[in-house]
């Protein structure tokens, strides 16, 4: 049987009824309730779950916080991720921003709250600016995982972040393309800086459609100029897949270039010499100087697909460039403009099919007559040719007989 007694404060003032529940075979339970009916049916529900064998102990996941489950994803968990810089800059603006829901325990943290976050993120209410859907739902995914690392030892029931509902992103960049006339704006930019190798980086980042991380990583002897292919190891890539990723003609003559360079240093393995910060850098002060501040360094490697996708490449085999696992990527990543459609459709239109007619004897040896005598009556002839042309085409279509020549 439960104990419920009152609790008081140090001013002797009533707070509530605590509820302890004893049994054999389980740890002591107690909690404090506001009413001493609210504490007699707390203590009745967890004697039931004791009886039926159901009982789960759930205190620490009423003493862990938000806050120490993210501290302790940090710590663990982010450095033996690819992305763990990123995602330990996005944990700790969290922390600082949002330290009221830090504050909660992980068993009492109230979907509402989650949800006011994140509507409070998109409208940018209590924030520097509003954020993109797409953000937002990262975000979300991100706090799902941490509150899932400790959920299993915490014994929490339900990870709340998981029935908050996602923001609809539709952040697809299909008009993201590098045009002729943008990328020689970019590249007369280049020629003025002082950094000769951010040039040869996005060459190949546009005719490779290989990902930053993914340049970056690249070494010398990852490279085969002859058989024109860059190796990348599965360590490498965003999908723990190794790929070997074809250069085109260009790629392999500004890679040609880099290494001929009289500054490179012969010590240095990488291919490019560049940090990541340096190089995400040196494309803001690019793409601003060349005022196409709405391009993003990663639509080259859109570029890259779409340039594959409009020489004819199949879906199979754009997704063999870029590395992507699934189809639906890829058709994000390749940008299909409607005037290409239109030439496609000017170039089938152009190409009429004919027919070929077995022509009547009398036609055939007036054709003859026409070529050997030029003053019959030619428009009495074409006539009686097109007549016969026509009754040909008739037959054979309802006999299913036309063919193109």
């Amino acid at each position: 049987m439960a104990t419920i007694r009152p609790r008081y404060n140090r001013q002797g003032d009533l707070i509530g009824y605590q509820a302890i529940v004893r049994r054999k075979g389980f740890p002591v339970r107690y909690e404090t309730k506001e009413s001493h009916k609210e504490a007699e049916d707390w203590a009745a529900i967890v004697e039931g779950e004791m009886v039926k064998g159901d009982f789960v102990d759930r205190r620490k996941s009423h003493e862990m916080t938000l806050g120490d489950a993210i501290d302790e994803f940090i710590r663990a968990v982010a450095p033996t991720h690819k992305g763990g810089n990123d995602e330990i800059a996005r944990l700790n603006r969290f922390k600082r921003e949002d330290d009221k829901l830090c504050q909660y325990a992980l068993a009492k943290l109230p979907a509402h709250e989650i949800e006011r976050y994140r509507d409070n993120r998109l409208s940018g209410v209590g924030y520097k600016k509003a954020v993109a859907p797409g953000s937002i739902a990262r975000e979300l995914n991100l706090l799902s995982r941490v509150v899932k690392n400790v959920a299993t030892r915490v014994n929490l029931a339900v990870n709340p972040f998981s029935e908050v509902k996602r923001p609809v992103v539709n952040d697809a960049r299909h008009d993201a393309r590098i045009a002729p006339d943008d990328e020689k704006k970019l590249f007369d930019v280049i020629g003025k800086t002082r950094n000769p190798i951010m040039r040869h980086f996005l060459v190949v980042a546009i005719e490779s459609a290989m990902r930053r991380g993914e340049m970056l990583s690249l070494k010398w002897a990852d490279v085969d100029l002859e058989r024109r292919t860059a190796r990348l190891d599965k360590s490498n890539t965003k999908t723990a897949k190794a790929r070997t990723v074809p250069l085109s003609a260009r790629a392999v003559e500004s890679l040609h270039s880099l290494w001929d360079r009289d500054e490179r240093d012969p010590s240095d393995e990488r291919v490019f010499s560049l940090g990541k910060d340096a190089v995400r850098h040196c494309w803001e002060r690019l793409r601003k100087r060349a005022g196409l501040e709405h391009l993003h360094l990663h639509d080259a490697r859109h570029e890259g697909a779409t340039r594959r996708h409009e020489a004819g490449w199949d879906i199979m085999q754009i997704r063999a460039f870029t590395g992507h696992e699934d189809l639906r990527m890829v058709q994000r990543y390749v940008s299909v403009s409607a005037d290409s459609l239109v030439g496609k459709l000017r170039a089938e239109e152009s190409t009429v099919p004919t027919v070929a007619i077995e022509l009547p004897l009398a036609l055939h040896e007036k054709l003859i007559h026409i070529a050997a005598h030029r003053d019959a009556d030619i428009s009495a002839i074409l006539a009686d040719l097109i007549g016969a042309a026509a009754a040909e085409i008739a037959e054979n279509a309802s006999a299913g007989e036309v063919v193109a020549a």
